[in-house]
This record gives C-alpha cells, sequence and structure tokens, in this order.
C-alpha cells in the first residue's frame, strides 16, 4: 500500500512538470481554467490534465469538423461548436503521462483558404465560437505580428505528429508482415 502511495505521488508530480512544460506562447493561445490551448498556423493544440488514477476509458473525445466533445468521467469539459472548421479526419487526440493532448488541424490554414479570405483569417481567438467564459478567448482585434512567422504544415498528418512525440517504447507495434 506504502508503495503504491508513492509511485502516485511520483506520477501526480511528473504531470505536475509536464503541465508546466506545456507553454503557451503570449497571444497565440490562452491558460483556461480547465484547459491550456495554443496554435499556430496549421493546428490547435488542447491540453487537459486529466485527474490521478483516471483510466483511459473514461475520458470521452468526439472530433467533428465544427464541433468538439470532450468528457471526462462522463462530466462535460469542453463542448460545443469550434471557432471554426477543422479537418476532423487529420485531427487527434492522445493521453501522455496523465496529459490529455487534442491536436486539430485547421480547415482553413496558411495556403489553404477559403474564397475570398486572407491567413489573417485563419487565426483562432478561441477554442469554442461560443465561450460562457470570456477569459477563455484572446482580447485582441487583429492576430499578432507574431502569428505569422508560427510553423505551419503544407500536408502533414497530425496522427503521424501524435505518434512522434511518444518516446519510442510507448509508439504501438504495427506489424505489416502479413499485409498483401
Amino acid at each position: 500500500a506504502e508503495e503504491k502511495h508513492l509511485l502516485e505521488q511520483m506520477y501526480s508530480s511528473n504531470k505536475e512538470l509536464l503541465w508546466k512544460d506545456v507553454v503557451i506562447p503570449e497571444q497565440l493561445g490562452l491558460e483556461c481554467s480547465d484547459y491550456k490551448w495554443r496554435q499556430n498556423q496549421s493546428n490547435v493544440e488542447i491540453y487537459i490534465m486529466l485527474p490521478d488514477g483516471l483510466e483511459a476509458r473514461f475520458v470521452h473525445v468526439s472530433l467533428a469538423t465544427s464541433s468538439i466533445q470532450v468528457s471526462i468521467n462522463g462530466e462535460p469539459l469542453l463542448t460545443g461548436e469550434l471557432f471554426a472548421p477543422i479537418k476532423a479526419e487529420e485531427s487527434t487526440w492522445l493521453i501522455h503521462d496523465g496529459i490529455l493532448e487534442i491536436l486539430l488541424l485547421k480547415r482553413y490554414r496558411r495556403g489553404h483558404y477559403e474564397d475570398g479570405k486572407t491567413n489573417a483569417d485563419t487565426f483562432w481567438y478561441s477554442v469554442l465560437k461560443k465561450c460562457p467564459n470570456k477569459d477563455e478567448v484572446l482580447a485582441l482585434e487583429h492576430p499578432p505580428s507574431e502569428y505569422y512567422s508560427t510553423e505551419y504544415e503544407k500536408e502533414t498528418s497530425n496522427v503521424s505528429k501524435a505518434m512522434a512525440r511518444l518516446p519510442k517504447y510507448d509508439r504501438p507495434m504495427i506489424d505489416r508482415s502479413r499485409e498483401n
């Protein structure tokens, strides 16, 4: 019992350190009460610290072109219409060391604009279009100049990007030897 308690303490303090390592660049995202989010010209990344000891089966994430639903232990945490459309089939999520990471590929991003729009129109001011809490909305009139020098990808899969973040020993093994 004491060993289990020590392991839980180590896990919890490691998770706290990892949470602090999620840096949110000024004016490119926010630290909200339940989550952190940041963006570049291609992606929006959302981070949620999960309760200690929570099993993955109690985390539900649903991503659609214009909406997101995240619930923990059956309780909605982040639900609603997204600020702008995403490519849901190229977006993904994973749990790593007690932190839920959601990677959204913007539908309209640098080099992939909606007709009549520009790169400035790809900037997200919040994760949800209608935020119930004004502290979850960037208080800016225009995208900051730093936005235009952030990373962007032409055609990189967020699934591949998420897999690259995992240590090699945590990556799922895929046996392609039986494929035709």
